[in-house]
């Protein structure tokens, strides 16, 4: 019956860590199954403290929080939330410790009992914390570029570490380390940019499909009353040659032509206009933006694949390169203009697009209209939109896969990413190549199950923390760290802690928005209506 029970919790377990995966963590290797606690949070006097945020610590760096009220932390019931901790198999067998944070206080906490971090364990802990000994509130790490156990980065990245707060270079800011294949340290030159910001510079470009990790010892940076920094490490994984290019680095591309076609005519309404780029310099590959960015640099850059479809007045610039430092072969400036606003089929607005469900003045119509346009959402066969019904886990991606022009080779062997899922056969047909792009930009990855299997549960409700984290990764991968301001909502000891940050980010730009009474509602389930809404904020965003 035991054994039963736990089969049951671990499930529920899956689901609740599902919620921060769907969250939206990187590819590569999984963690070991985490570990869960719940428990009580006491004064030493043996009172419950009111409120604040448990936080657990491996080897001095943070493994997951949870935030409490009325001295409870989680609870024992498979579906109660839980403090997860989790991280690379190197973290087993280690003593897990505790911190309290009260306010804008920290305290040390004594668990009972002592706790080492043990795959799958679920444990109640207890905690006690003196209030009158507060710790000093350290710098750390809060985002990163690259992103933690990001694939694909590129030889030549400069590695990014941003902190909670204003630092200087501390005691042991000359062991910060970028290290390579068997452990070679790689030559950096370090600085501190904006405040806040660690910057490390390769002297020269890494290797091609080689993972690296950034270690960021205690005492490496400090805060202006002199508290080090908690310790801190990640890893990222380069681009594999092949898919940076087909040469050796070094050579710039020359002679190179890069040519536009199928001119529509000026003053033309536009609607599905294909141009076709080429480049005469053989290995080269051509990338483009439309936003008026330099296609060479810039972040939400695309890689041209026949044919550009061109849906509005556009301005294409595109560059062809060829190596791993991105010179550049030639590149050019292409220019489409259509008078008022395109639409469906080549006229009107996109005003146009109907569903019988969608009446004039429905809050949505505009926001659902612009994304059929765009070929980023559809109806359904009845000419219904269902605005209200809530929207599932693979609608949502495959939604953000169109949206973001995700790319994905089926052909090319990319559909056997979607053999990890023991539920593969669930996703439907039409959704695997939006799938396989979404996961091969580690957008999304699935739900651990016993075992060490994975699920993607794709017929699963999206809640609004876990779209909002969604929205917020996608801008990370698009335009790097983003500094934000912690948002207000009445609720907000309701948010997961997972999904704080990406909130934040996601209210602060607009893109997710709370409700009259002051409150976010994380939990809530998503209807297709709010989620093309927020979809569509996005897009706009990105576009600058």
């Amino acid at each position: 019956m035991r054994r039963l029970a736990r089969i049951v919790f671990l499930t529920m377990l899956g689901i609740v860590l599902g919620a921060g995966g769907l969250a939206w963590a990187q590819e590569g290797p999984l963690p070991p199954l985490p570990a869960a606690y719940y428990g009580a949070v006491k004064n030493t006097a043996g009172s419950p403290v009111a409120a604040g945020t448990v936080q657990a610590y491996i080897e001095g760096q943070k493994r997951g929080e949870l935030a409490f009220q009325n001295g409870i932390y989680g609870g024992p019931e498979g579906i109660q939330e839980k403090l997860i901790v989790q991280g690379p198999s190197e973290i087993l067998g280690k003593e897990v410790t505790f911190k309290v944070v009260v306010g804008s206080q920290v305290y040390p906490a004594t668990s009972t009992p002592a706790v080492i971090m043990t795959e799958g364990d679920v444990k109640k802990v207890d905690l006690t914390i003196d209030l009158s000994a507060p710790l000093p509130v350290p710098p750390e790490v809060t985002t990163t570029d690259p992103s933690v156990n990001a694939a694909g980065v590129p030889v030549d990245k400069t590695v990014r570490l941003t902190f909670s707060k204003s630092v200087q270079p501390g005691t042991a800011y000359e062991q910060v380390t970028l290290t390579g294949a068997q452990n070679v340290a790689v030559n950096i030159t370090k600085s501190i940019s904006g405040n806040n910001t660690l910057i490390l510079q390769p002297a020269a470009n890494l290797a091609f499909n080689t993972q690296y990790t950034v270690k960021v010892p205690e005492g490496a940076v400090k805060d202006a009353d002199g508290n080090p920094n908690t310790p801190y490490s990640y890893s990222f994984t380069t681009v594999s040659q092949s898919s940076s290019s087909g040469t050796q680095p070094g050579g710039e591309t020359t002679g190179a032509v890069a040519t536009p076609q199928a001119t529509p005519a000026p003053g033309s309404y536009v609607k599905n206009v294909s141009i076709s780029l080429s480049c005469t310099t053989a290995g080269a590959i051509i990338y483009y933006t439309l936003d008026g960015s330099d296609p060479k640099t810039s972040a939400g850059r695309q890689k041209y694949t026949a044919p550009l479809t061109l849906t509005a007045t556009t301005t294409v610039k595109a560059v062809a390169l060829k190596d791993s430092t991105y010179s550049a072969a030639s590149s050019f400036v292409y220019t489409i203009t259509a008078e008022g606003t395109p639409g469906p089929g080549g006229g009107g607005t996109v005003g146009q697009v109907s569903f019988s469900d969608l009446p004039a003045g429905h809050w949505a119509k505009d926001t659902v209209a612009q994304l059929v346009y765009l070929g980023i959402i559809k109806g359904y066969e009845d000419n219904t939109f269902r605005p209200a019904q809530k929207i599932n886990r693979v609608e949502v991606v495959a939604i953000m896969s169109r949206a973001l022009k995700l790319e994905a080779c089926l052909a090319c062997g990319d559909a056997k990413l979607l053999d990890q899922f023991s539920d593969k056969a669930d996703i439907p047909a039409w959704a695997t190549w939006d799938c396989a792009a979404a996961l091969k930009k580690s957008l999304v990855k699935g739900y651990p199950e016993e075992a060490g299997k994975l699920a993607f549960k794709p017929n699963r409700s999206i809640t609004r923390a876990e779209l909002a984290s969604l929205l917020a990764r996608a801008i990370r991968q698009q335009v790097g760290p983003v500094q934000v301001t912690a948002a207000s909502f009445a609720d907000a000891g309701q948010i997961p802690a997972w999904a704080k940050e990406d909130i934040e980010l996601a209210a602060a730009k607009g893109i997710i928005k709370g409700y009259p009474d002051q409150t976010f509602r994380a939990n809530q389930e998503v209807t297709r209506a709010e989620t093309a809404a927020m979809v569509l904020r996005c897009l706009n965003l990105l576009k600058g």
